[in-house]
């Protein structure tokens, strides 16, 4: 039998020689684990604590040795901070059947399986001849300027992008058709959420009647011919209401607004791509609460993202980083790619583009 056995019989505990000449056995063992703060072995881990008679039996401790013993003992005997509990967010929406609680867990889950499906290549501009990132990046912008002035919902602006995106990764498109392909992937997409779409005037009226009617409808016939129709996609606005809801179940309009600010602004950025849109959301989440003074990353977040604080560090160092050159380019009077930027600035977006970039990314 080993020299450290540990009885559960209060009747029968050992002597106190032998606890402590066990105790200190492993704790010299694994006193390196112990003191640099890491989990100790499974196969110790989940041996029982020393009985109340046997601690006692014990002594007084005073030697470094026996520091060791007992944080052993802390780790085996349950002396450990309670695990933060995962909050029920859906509490308050059980007696609505309009909210489908009892399916959400699964819409969720099969979400972030089909997000990949619709998802634009992340490298497609290497086959356009015409057009450059750049140069997507400025319509990108613009539209945002003409969703702001159409007053459209925030899922109108991320399918807007993402029709956009896929249909011109399959077609060649000419550097002087590439706004009627961006306002046309609008037009398609009001279609699709609203209630009362932008007509195609009002388009005609935004290009500045660059482009006519039937260059618009003809180019209408052309994306959904290209896409098969597939409009229902998965997009960053698709998870963000969970997300957020996860770190506020009542609501909580300065983090809405600032993750919405933050994904608009990624949105711009070719590079955005290759992240998941899951991904982006849950990044854009984590930085908002970072940014509005709130705990940054909980078990409750991470549960229903399913992304760890660690797995999001590569995405939140590039979205804290457009931020802050958002806020340079505002400080110098700049005025490229600022749509984003002088949309949150204003009150009733609670001016949440005016917070400060963090810095304890880096």
């Amino acid at each position: 039998m080993n020299s450290w056995t540990v009885h559960n019989d209060e009747n029968a505990a050992p002597s106190a020689a032998n606890i402590r000449n066990g105790a200190k056995g492993v704790a010299r063992k694994f006193g390196t684990d112990l003191a640099n703060g890491t989990a100790v072995p499974a196969a110790v881990s989940h041996a029982p604590a020393l009985t109340a008679r046997a601690r006692s039996a014990l002594g007084p401790r005073s030697t470094d040795s026996d520091a060791l013993v007992s944080r052993f003992e802390g780790l085996l005997g349950g002396q450990v901070a309670p695990a933060v509990p995962i909050l029920d967010i859906d509490a308050a929406d059980r007696d609505q059947p309009n909210n489908v609680v009892e399916y959400i867990k699964d819409i969720y889950e099969h979400l972030r399986q089909f997000e990949v499906k619709y998802q634009p290549s992340a490298n497609y501009m290497a086959s356009q001849t015409d057009i450059t990132d750049r140069m997507r990046a400025i319509l990108v912008d613009w539209l945002i300027d003409v969703h702001l002035k159409f007053k459209l919902r925030h899922e109108t602006l991320f399918l807007t992008i993402n029709i956009l995106d896929r249909f011109v990764e399959k077609t060649k498109v000419a550097r002087n058709k590439l706004q009627l392909v961006g306002v046309t992937s609008m037009l398609v997409a009001a279609k699709y959420e609203e209630i009362f779409p932008p007509e195609i005037k009002d388009f005609e009226f935004i290009c500045d009647r660059a482009y006519t009617r039937e260059m618009i409808l003809d180019m209408e016939v052309q994306i959904c011919n290209k896409l098969n129709f597939n409009f229902t996609v998965a997009t960053p606005h698709t998870f963000l209401k969970r997300y957020c809801k996860a770190v506020a179940p009542e609501g909580n309009d300065t983090v809405f607004l600032t993750v919405c600010y933050l994904l608009e602004l990624t949105a711009c950025q070719y590079a955005s791509l290759r992240h998941r849109p899951s991904m982006l959301a849950a990044t854009a989440v984590h930085l908002a609460c970072k940014m509005s003074g709130l705990p940054s990353w909980t078990p409750t977040l991470q549960h229903h993202t399913g992304y760890s604080e660690s797995a999001m560090r590569e995405c939140a160092m590039e979205m804290n980083d457009y931020h802050r050159k958002a806020l340079q380019a505002a400080a110098q009077g700049g005025t490229s790619l600022r749509a984003a930027s002088r949309k949150y600035s204003a009150a009733r977006f609670k001016a949440v583009s005016t917070l400060p970039a963090l810095d304890l990314l880096q």
